[in-house]
């Protein structure tokens, strides 16, 4: 097998991951988000995006995702979000219920798309998959799912790492692997394995991973919270935590980006050479809270501009992300785009001017590659984009300048700057981007030649 542990080789009651020193741990994961970045990226041809050959993985670009009721429901005359399809749709199945149909609206709306379809296969009771008594159900139910004629990623067993699915490691890699070989046997199936983006602390992710052999995707579930709630049932904030070290422990409030809660799952894959697409299989930006009336406008929209820019042009192998357009209403905390439209509008902005598939099949009209490192631009317009991360500040606005003169200013993310080629004089020049935050400025510059009209930044 490469990559990742062998699962079936722990027993969980002879070997449990502790803790031992959380000063060190808090040290670790504050090391990851306490850092100013600043890189800047431009557009490449989708000949020049990360791809693996894996099962339904495109070629190049993000699909955009939602749930499957997540914009409209015309049976029941719910108005949509967005006047576009997507390019994949995500719709639940409920092993411990034995369901084996997608249910309303899914059931109607995802065969009328030229998508992707995402199926959560949730499981509470892994001996459920275990048992063979249960092998006709599982059959039946993939048989139901291509009846549709729609390619499909089965995520089975997701979020592991949190709560009691995944009190037996060992039980739970079994159960992944029976699951895959049977959805292999699938044209047009796919598997995809899929922990939450932390988890409980002394939960690792090698710890379940069932094996290159069985995985396809990675995904995981990705939310931008402000808070951390010791109970879901919280009304007046008596038991809401805003401190920093919870912050960090959880990626959420001032370190609640994207961006930073990738860092864990994507040092996981690099450490075990995990080569896989990755997808943010569920996430969103909070949209409401019940247990304050704060305007959360600039935090969301900040997160939000950094799920959909950043994110994509920081993970070069992420591709799909998946809006959870949903109010649980039990929980005090919502990522209901309807009290939200600034988010949505967002997402649209980067919908038409980034790498997003909107359909099944698509190709972007490009990727974001750096721009330096010695790239080569032989003449026109040069994008540039600035991904700037400043720990505990916004970023208010990022400056470009060239030889010292100020060449644009840009107050949103993705921070971007076109640099017209036949502007530029042969011989180096600096080009330098100033990070303007609400505590702070940082700099970076980087060289640019030019000779025999082609330019180099470094």
């Amino acid at each position: 097998m490469s990559g990742g542990f062998d699962g079936a080789a722990f027993n969980i009651n002879v070997f449990r991951p502790k803790v031992w020193d959380w000063t060190a741990l808090l040290n670790d994961m504050e090391s990851k988000v306490d850092k100013t970045e600043i890189d800047i990226y431009t557009e490449g041809s989708p000949d020049e995006a990360v791809y693996y050959g894996a099962r339904l993985e495109p070629k190049a670009g993000v699909y955009a995702g939602i749930v499957s009721d997540g914009n409209g429901d015309p049976e029941i005359g719910k108005p949509p979000v967005f006047d576009h399809d997507f390019g994949l749709y995500s719709s639940y199945i409920e092993f411990d219920d034995f369901q084996t149909v997608l249910n309303k609206p899914s059931s109607y709306i995802v065969p009328e798309k030229d998508a992707v379809s995402q199926v959560p296969w949730n499981i509470k009771d892994i001996n459920l998959a275990l048992d063979d008594e249960n092998d006709d159900y599982i059959k039946e139910t993939l048989d139901n799912l291509a009846e549709m004629g729609k390619p499909v990623i089965i995520r089975f067993g997701a979020e592991m790492n949190i709560g009691t699915l995944g009190d037996s490691p060992s039980a739970y890699v079994k159960a992944f692997r029976k699951i895959a070989d049977i959805v292999h046997t699938y044209p047009e199936f796919a598997v995809m394995w899929s922990p939450n983006d932390s988890g409980s602390l002394d939960r690792p992710f090698w710890y379940y991973y069932p094996g290159d052999e069985y995985v396809d995707w990675i995904g995981v579930s990705s939310f931008s919270k402000k808070d951390f709630l010791s109970s879901l049932d919280v009304k007046d904030g008596s038991e809401v935590v805003t401190s920093r070290e919870s912050q960090i422990y959880f990626t959420l409030g001032d370190f609640g980006y994207t961006t930073n809660s990738l860092k864990y799952i994507t040092a996981f894959m690099d450490e075990y050479n995990i080569k896989k697409p990755l997808a943010i299989s569920e996430g969103g930006v909070v949209t409401r809270l019940l247990y304050t009336d704060e305007n959360i406008d600039n935090w969301g929209e900040t997160r939000m501009r950094n799920m959909y820019w950043y994110a994509a042009m920081r993970y070069p192998n992420l591709k799909s992300i998946v809006y959870f357009n949903h109010d649980m209403e039990s929980e005090v905390i919502g990522f209901d785009l309807k009290y939200k439209p600034n988010y949505a509008a967002i997402m649209d902005e980067a919908f038409n001017n980034g790498q997003y598939l909107m359909r099944c099949g698509a190709s972007p009209r490009f990727v974001f590659v750096r721009a330096d490192g010695g790239r080569a631009y032989s003449s026109g317009s040069i994008p540039i984009y600035g991904y700037v991360y400043q720990p505990e500040q916004y970023t208010t606005s990022v400056e470009y300048y060239l030889d010292g003169e100020l060449i644009d200013i840009k107050t949103e993310i993705p921070f971007k700057t076109v640099i017209n080629a036949a502007d530029i004089s042969d011989g180096e020049h600096i080009l330098e981007l100033a990070a303007n935050g609400e505590k702070s400025a940082e700099y970076k510059s980087y060289t640019l030649t030019k000779a025999n009209g082609v330019i180099n930044i470094y």
